[in-house]
């Protein structure tokens, strides 16, 4: 393989990233060849290996990078292209492992990312009767204020403290639940990048 298929191969195995994304790729490659020199380049390549293998960890660390911006509240930047959680699936796709192992990883993937959707969803459905709750309570304590207002009183504190709690409950389920999936989208990572250093080592022997 010369420098020319090389490029255009790795290319190809990054056209869903974004533009820029492909372009630093591209350009940090060239640029390596170009320092190897002409008459380096064979060594060179031999010593990148695959397209492929370089392409899947490129699209690894442009998941880690977009988990870590929404970690950090960079919502723009974390929206643009597929989600990062996605990526690390697709990840798993494309490493040179077993097929069959890449399709048990995907699945494992679909179904932690269902898991949690579903518990965050409940949670969520449970907050929101008890917001509710505490609406209902509110209201119904304006209204006793005017006939017994020290009852009317209690009601309104008991609402108001209901829909304190829920909001600040609400915030913490969204935010655990977001670690969750940055949590297992790093140890995805985490255990594709082993699986491919095993396999590189192989092949070495």
């Amino acid at each position: 393989m010369n420098r020319q298929e090389f490029i255009r191969k790795l290319e190809l195995e990054l056209f869903k990233l974004p533009k820029e994304e492909v372009k630093d790729a591209i350009d940090y490659y060239n640029e390596y060849l170009d320092d190897a020199g002409i008459e380096n380049e064979a060594a060179a390549l031999k010593e990148l290996g695959s397209p492929s293998r370089i392409a899947t960890q490129i699209k690894a660390d442009f998941a880690v990078k977009q988990l870590s911006n929404q970690g950090n509240g960079s919502n723009a930047e974390g929206r643009k292209g597929i989600s990062a959680v996605w990526w690390v699936i697709l990840g798993l796709f494309t490493a040179p492992v077993a097929l069959p192992l890449a399709v048990a990883g995907g699945l494992l993937a679909f179904c932690i990312l269902l898991t949690v959707a579903l518990l965050v969803i409940a949670a969520l459905l449970c907050v929101g009767a008890f917001f509710l709750s505490g609406i209902v309570a509110f209201s119904v304590g304006i209204y006793v204020l005017f006939i017994d207002f020290a009852n009317g009183l209690f009601a309104v504190g008991v609402g108001l403290t209901f829909v304190g709690a829920t909001v600040l409950l609400a915030l913490g389920i969204i935010l655990a639940a977001k670690g969750l999936v940055r949590f297992t989208a790093r140890r995805m990572n985490e255990k594709r990048q082993l699986k491919t250093g095993r396999t590189e080592e192989k092949a070495d022997e």
